[in-house]
Order: structure tokens, then sequence, then C-alpha cells
């Protein structure tokens, strides 16, 4: 079948091999992530409410940086570019409050723990994490794509032709595939959440709403997200899954 040809596209020997695969323009950044992965997700999933997952305590190391600019601000948090004062290499640091509520710390774990997983060229990369002891907050230090989020161009532009539209779409639906061959549900896809690479390429982030469930039949009930873009069954209060 077709869902089955698709599993079999996801499917590699070596195991926590990463792979990506020439072809089209598409499948030139469809990397593929070995299913073992799953176990590895699952076995983590119940510890991330419990502890500092993944982030190491240490001292700020931002004296070597230059801040360059703020990028945007949330809630408990903001990010920023940043770039390395010894060989001009740029980052984007997003830092976030140690003192957030429990409930926002486990989607931070969450999403720290996902993104270290997660390997494909539609995923923005994180490059390392920890607890910044002098200024209070975690921060997660990612790749800098020199590019613009799917916003900020459609702002400039007004509208998108037909092709660039299907261009687009096309690279959200191999990145969503990629991520429900592994279980997991994004549930935050919003124009401001979809970078833009400087040759057009796209790249998700921001996974604090990304949830791994157990199998592909499972549903959630939970409501995250912005009211004006949720699907209609969390308007409803009834069960969603991958659709």
């Amino acid at each position: 079948s077709q869902r089955q040809n698709r599993r079999r596209r996801y499917s590699i020997s070596s195991p926590n091999l990463f792979e990506s695969r020439g072809g089209t323009i598409i499948q030139q950044f469809d990397n593929i992530i070995n299913r073992s992965s799953r176990a590895k997700l699952s076995k983590t999933k119940s510890a991330l409410s419990i502890s500092n997952l993944g982030f190491e305590s240490t001292n700020s190391d931002l004296e070597k940086y230059d801040i360059l600019t703020k990028l945007n601000i949330g809630a408990f948090g903001a990010s920023y570019l940043i770039r390395d004062s010894n060989d001009g290499q740029m980052y984007i640091l997003k830092r976030i409050d140690y003192n957030l509520p429990e409930k926002f710390r486990e989607h931070l774990f969450n999403e720290r723990y996902l993104l270290s997983v997660l390997k494909s060229n539609y995923i923005l990369s994180l490059i390392s994490s920890y607890i910044d002891i002098e200024h209070n907050c975690f921060s997660m230090k990612f790749e800098y794509t020199n590019g613009i989020t799917l916003l900020h161009l459609l702002r400039q532009v007004r509208w998108f032709e037909e092709s660039a539209v299907a261009f687009y779409s096309a690279q959200i639906v191999v990145a969503f595939e990629y991520l429900h061959e592994l279980n997991i549900i994004y549930r935050n896809l919003k124009l401001e959440t979809i970078l833009l690479t400087h040759n057009g390429y796209i790249q998700l982030f921001d996974f604090a709403f990304a949830k791994l469930l157990s199998s592909q039949s499972t549903y959630t009930y939970s409501i995250v997200g912005v009211p004006d873009i949720i699907p209609p069954e969390m308007l409803l209060a009834r069960p969603y899954s991958f659709s």
C-alpha cells in the first residue's frame, strides 16, 4: 500500500544512523531517521518533567559572542542573533527564564530532547543547550540560516504565486512525513514558525508544542497553540492525532 511504501522509505538498516537521499529537489533535503529512535524517545518521555533534561549547568559563555539583535520576545524568554567574536560565525540563541512554570518547563525539556534526536534539513538544528547560571536561564543555541520567516516574506511580497505555494507546501509535507513516521505531532504550524533559508528552503522551528505519541493509532486531547489557527478538533474538545 501507499502507506507501507512510505514507511519503507523511512526504514534504514543501521541503528542511530542518519541518511540523506538524492533525487528530486524535495528528496535532496529529506533526511531519514531509524525507527529504533522511537524506543529511545519513549523511554525518555516519562522523565521530561522531573529533570533538567539535556541542560548542563555552566557559567555564561556570552562573553565570547556579540549580541547583534533581539529576534523575538516570548512570555518567558527571548531569542537573539549572536556572532562568535573569534570566527564571526552567527547563531540564534534562545534564552528562557529558569523559573518558568512547571508545565512550560516540561514543554521546554520536550522540545530540547526532540531537537537533539531529529535530524532533517527541514528542521532548525540545535547545536547546544545549557543552564546559564549567571543569567538564571535555560539557553539553546541554534544554527543560523541567514533567512526570514514565511510570515516576513509574505508581508514583503503580499501574495505568493501558486508555484511558490506548491514548493513550500511540498517541503512541509515531507517534514511532517518525517515527524509522523516517528509518531511525533508538531502542533505549531504557522507562518511564524517556518523559516526560509537564504536559498528559499523551509525549516521548522519552535517544537515546544510537539508531542510524541505511543503509536500511529494513538489520540491526544491536550489543547495547545495559537487560538486563531488551532484545528477544529481542539475547538470541539475532540481527540485528535496525525491528521
